[in-house]
Order: C-alpha cells, then sequence, then structure tokens
C-alpha cells in the first residue's frame, strides 16, 4: 500500500511537472475547448485537481506545487471562493425555509385557536389550506424529500 501512495505522488509530480512546462511554454493555463490532444489532456487533468480540491483531497505538498505555477494562485482562489460559496445556502434555500416556517407557523397558531389539526374537507378557505400543506409536508415526507 505505501508503494502504491509514492507510485500515485511521483504520477501526480510528473503530470504536474508536465502541466508546469505546458504552462510556461505557452504562456497561459490549458483550455478543455483545444484541438491539441495533450493541451486538452491537461486542461481536464487540472479540471480534475479542482474538483480534488473542492473534497479536500489534495496534499498540502501538491497544492503549494500548483500554486508555484504561473497562473494557478488566481485560479485557486476562484476555487476557493467557488468552494465556500457552495457552503453557503442560496436564495432559494432561504426563502423556502423561510416560507416553511411561516407555514408552520399558520399551522401551530390554527391548533392553538382551534385545539386539533385541520380538515382538508371543510367549507373554512384557511383550515382547508392549512390542511392541504399538512398533506404535502406528509408526501414529502413519505417520498423523502
Amino acid at each position: 500500500k505505501h508503494s502504491q501512495a509514492v507510485s500515485l505522488r511521483e504520477s501526480w509530480a510528473s503530470r504536474c511537472d508536465q502541466f508546469r512546462a505546458w504552462v510556461q511554454d505557452h504562456s497561459g493555463l490549458p483550455r478543455q475547448t483545444a484541438t491539441d490532444v495533450e493541451e486538452k489532456t491537461l486542461a481536464h487533468w487540472i479540471k480534475h485537481q479542482e474538483a480534488l480540491f473542492g473534497s479536500g483531497k489534495l496534499e498540502d505538498t501538491q497544492l503549494e506545487e500548483l500554486r508555484h505555477v504561473p497562473g494557478m494562485a488566481k485560479r485557486m482562489e476562484r476555487w476557493k471562493s467557488s468552494k465556500e460559496a457552495s457552503r453557503m445556502p442560496s436564495m432559494k434555500a432561504i426563502a423556502s425555509r423561510a416560507g416553511w416556517m411561516s407555514r408552520c407557523a399558520k399551522l401551530n397558531d390554527w391548533v392553538q385557536r382551534h385545539g386539533r389539526l385541520p380538515r382538508r374537507q371543510v367549507v373554512d378557505k384557511e383550515e382547508c389550506i392549512v390542511a392541504r400543506w399538512i398533506e404535502t409536508q406528509r408526501l414529502s415526507c413519505h417520498c423523502g424529500r
């Protein structure tokens, strides 16, 4: 297992050296849309490094190696910003949670006033709306949402 890990590190280091040389020779980072096979391969490799970075699977030494490649420090800052942004809830998620909390508060108020859960098959519009919301929550829970 140890020799396999060493082999993977050496393979990574070799690819990073190839990447660094390509960037220095071409004065820029490789593009995934390139027609040149080597450029496209290196662009896919760096995209894979971004995924590893996002999941915290790059070693500190690998991160340092990448930072020393011209243009990569800036690229890695974008990776970091993207990773941090992905941990923050979206405005849609916040609004959805606020809407859910509001409906839950309406249900609580209704139960406090009437001493029971609302029923769907009634004339009272408010009771029917709150009862339908409960049913939607039950179905969502049953479906694993």
